[in-house]
């Protein structure tokens, strides 16, 4: 483990970045969607995202990357990806192969919370798709989850009915409501996200709140990542982080209440070649609240020759 390298500032200016072009696409006979920004060259960077989150999520950090291409996609059930039968990790790491290996070749991987979860073990299990990784808050295994911003919903998850109340619930705050309190949950200072991207997360909650699915796919994919908490034996995250052979860059928020920072080192030991910077003031979602100092990190590790 080391510390991560930067690229100069100067590298990374500031610029106006608006939600990138939508494109639909069918992986394994499942319709799926991802956005898509920059223009095709060097090796893309492919963006997956966190629980009840969307592609939305990686517009500032993508669009400050661009020109190189970059592919966001909605997980299954989240934004406008149709469900998978299974919301397991397992699942939506086989899902996210499967999209990746429709791309342009190997990809620079980049996941946050459930997205790095799933990334951890795409990393592990199909090197060949996989030049570099980045992992901002991954949902990593902790002792007493309960404790974390979204402990209320761990005993609830799996009593009868919980997710007729969910979707109740959600529909009760409603997009802009909803909206308002992911933010609060997932960053330290919420109030950053420009208005432009604010209006397209809740228009975006808006569509997802039509659909049959939408807290039934939230709760079930919740109860997984805490089912892997619990796991025992050779398959757990902890265990295919160990056995990631790409070059990693691991990035937490301080100000992290859903997985805690005291994570990061560890994680960054775990992982064979691993680079660790962590981000006073920040929280949950690096890539929304510190989008250039992620790029700057990022660029570093995907610039750099291997060994």
């Amino acid at each position: 483990m080391r510390e991560a390298a930067m690229v100069a500032a100067e590298l990374v200016p500031d610029r106006r970045v608006a939600a990138w072009p939508v494109r639909k696409l069918w992986v394994r006979g499942l319709a799926s969607r991802m956005r898509v920004i920059g223009e095709s060259g060097d090796t893309p960077i492919a963006y997956v995202h966190g629980l009840g989150g969307s592609a939305l999520d990686w517009t500032m950090l993508g669009g400050l990357l661009a020109p190189r291409r970059g592919y966001a996609l909605d997980l299954p059930g989240f934004g406008g990806s149709a469900p998978l039968r299974r919301c397991t990790l397992p699942a939506l790491a086989g899902h996210v192969a499967a999209w990746l290996a429709g791309l342009d070749g190997p990809v620079h991987l980049v996941g946050n919370s459930l997205g790095g979860a799933v990334t951890v073990r795409v990393a592990a299990a199909y090197p060949e798709l996989v030049r570099s990784l980045t992992l901002i808050s991954p949902a990593m295994p902790f002792h007493r989850p309960w404790q974390s911003q979204l402990g209320p919903l761990v005993p609830a998850a799996w009593l009868p009915g919980a997710a007729q109340a969910l979707a109740v619930s959600m529909r009760r705050l409603g997009p802009a409501g909803l909206t308002r309190q992911s933010l609060d949950n997932c960053m330290a200072q919420p109030d950053t996200v420009t208005a432009e991207l604010l209006d397209a997360f809740v228009a975006e909650a808006g569509e997802w709140l039509t659909t049959p699915w939408h807290a039934d796919v939230y709760l079930r994919t919740f109860r997984s990542l805490l089912v892997d908490f619990l796991r025992g034996g050779t398959d757990t995250l902890w265990s295919a982080a160990a056995r990631i052979t790409a070059p990693t860059l691991v990035v937490w928020g301080r100000g992290d209440r859903l997985v805690p920072v005291r994570l990061a080192e560890r994680l960054a030991a775990t992982i064979p070649d691993a680079r660790l910077h962590t981000l006073d003031g920040v929280g949950h979602v690096a890539q929304l609240e510190s989008p250039r100092t992620v790029a700057r990190a990022l660029l570093a590790l995907v610039t750099t020759p291997p060994g």
